[in-house]
């Protein structure tokens, strides 16, 4: 549905994780980097790991290349690399293990969810096409520019019918007459 809504110009008020708008244009990005975005608590904890001066050695937090998931009230041990249940995390291999980390918890948790999303958005917008825009320039396509409201541009390209609005709604009228009209009430691109 978002795809038939960027595709009919409609906008949506919907803000995606620049992880998911790069995979949309088969694009990478670095996964460390935007696990802030998606989960703050582990980008602080792997922070920690990174930046570990207790005693100079990350073993003593006995880290394993291993992550337990709850699903459905199951608990599983999922290994980020082969039998990494068993390989310890050291001061060498700390750099390895975030980025497994991370990579795991942004790109391979989600891929069956993801895929599918992806999979429906290109069905009806081309790939090639969408080749042509940045992560920023598609979030803009999705829900519309984050700027503030140009009040002079409304009045040129609405004319007489803001001359009217403006004796009979107060400034949250506005809002809501520009927010019915481009079903987002956030600025869109070019004009109205």
């Amino acid at each position: 549905m978002l795809g038939k809504s960027v595709y009919d110009g409609f906008l949506v008020d919907v803000q995606l994780a620049p992880v998911l708008l790069a995979k949309i244009l088969g694009k990478e990005l670095c996964a460390f980097d935007e696990l802030a975005l998606v989960d703050q608590d582990l980008y602080k904890s792997l922070t920690y790991v990174k930046h570990y001066k207790d005693s100079d050695d990350v073993a003593d937090l006995e880290l394993t290349f291993s992550v337990d998931e709850e699903f459905l009230g199951q608990i599983n041990t999922v290994d980020l690399i082969p039998s990494g249940r068993s390989i310890k995390v050291t001061n060498e291999n700390k750099i390895v293990y975030i980025h497994t980390m991370a990579q795991h918890r942004v790109v391979k948790q989600t891929k069956k969810q993801r895929d599918h999303f992806i999979a429906g958005f290109r069905s009806i917008i081309s790939p090639t096409w969408l080749s042509l825009f940045s992560t920023h320039e598609l979030q803009m396509l999705i829900s519309g520019t984050t700027y503030d409201i140009d009040v002079g541009d409304l009045r040129k390209n609405t004319g007489l019918f803001f001359e009217i609005l403006k004796f009979y709604f107060l400034f949250y009228s506005i809002l809501w007459w520009i927010s019915f009209k481009t079903s987002c009430n956030k600025m869109v691109m070019g004009n109205y």
